[in-house]
């Protein structure tokens, strides 16, 4: 039995085990916990909370911090904590709960795209895919739906290797390594990140790759900057220009598609693109559009220049 707990409802805060816990609503004013300190915080559907009250609440505090979720809104910061090498992440379904009702389990596997709940009007595959596998719904809209991952080496033998680059500053500055055996293009992230002052470290990064070092394929770069691909060339990197006109982004992503998609485990920044990259909506008759968002697309830009140049 736990011991009896009294919430003092002025001030919204019980103790327990001598450890005062304080209750506070945070979705509509983030200043409600600026300046706030705790050991410990918990977040209970932190997609409903804005970042900045979840950075306001992280700096101040003094151990840990948990926050629970159903992934209903696929663009939340959230998902983007478990790129941090110490976030640990556990997913767990309905079918892990012990508490729910046979009513309760019956509404939610209604959600699913069976023939029966279809008949039944009751199928909906945004509410299975949340409430029911607990996954991020990714919609008609996301430009690469279908992809997997793989872990360890890359392998050995393959039909062509490049690498793709799409450069930014204030943006972020991706490099890809793509590996294609038979129809399987394999997808490895070798640089991603903005605000990279000296061009040095770009530079030495990339002659760490075999295949670039011994110039045995091309670095195929986006034409925005050339004199950064001389800068390359001159200092021994096979750097090029990939090929641009009308309709090269949409052939790209076509091309894109029509491989077998393997993102490497360790690609988090292509794997949040990959989630993230989507097609425009026309909200007024909720018509998917043939242009991309231009968001989310920087390592999705790097991995479609050697394919549309080479391929």
């Amino acid at each position: 039995m736990f011991p009896t707990m009294h919430l003092n409802k002025q001030d919204m805060t019980t103790v327990f085990n001598s450890n005062t816990i304080t209750f506070i609503g945070m979705k509509d004013d983030p200043m409600r916990v600026h300046g706030l300190k705790s050991d410990v915080f918990f977040i209970n559907e932190a997609v409903n909370i804005p970042k900045i009250t979840f950075d306001n609440l992280e700096q101040r505090c003094r151990d840990f911090w948990i926050i629970d979720l159903n992934p209903s809104e696929p663009n939340s910061y959230v998902y983007r904590l478990n790129m941090r090498d110490e976030i640990n992440q556990f997913r767990s379904t309905y079918l892990d709960n012990p508490f729910l009702t046979p009513q309760q389990v019956k509404k939610i596997e209604s959600y699913e795209d069976t023939e029966d709940n279809r008949r039944q009007g009751t199928a909906d595959p945004r509410k299975w895919s949340i409430y029911g596998l607990g996954q991020t719904y990714l919609g008609k809209e996301i430009i690469y739906p279908k992809w997997n991952t793989y872990s360890g080496d890359d392998p050995d033998g393959f039909d062509y290797c490049f690498y793709g680059l799409d450069w930014g500053f204030n943006d972020a500055l991706a490099c890809v390594k793509l590996i294609l055996v038979d129809n399987d293009l394999y997808i490895r992230e070798i640089i991603y990140g903005s605000g990279i002052d000296d061009f040095q470290d770009v530079i030495n990064i990339l002659l760490l790759e075999t295949q670039l070092k011994e110039r045995k394929t091309y670095l195929v770069c986006d034409t925005s900057e050339p004199r950064s691909i001389i800068t390359l060339q001159k200092a021994g990197v096979p750097a090029m220009k990939t090929k641009k006109g009308q309709g090269s982004i949409l052939d790209g992503i076509r091309k894109v598609n029509g491989y077998n998609l393997f993102v490497h485990e360790e690609a988090k920044n292509v794997i949040d693109e990959f989630n993230n990259y989507k097609f425009k909506i026309d909200e007024r008759s909720d018509t998917i559009l043939d242009i991309p968002v231009d968001k989310f697309n920087h390592a999705c830009d790097a991995i479609r220049y050697p394919l549309i140049t080479f391929l």
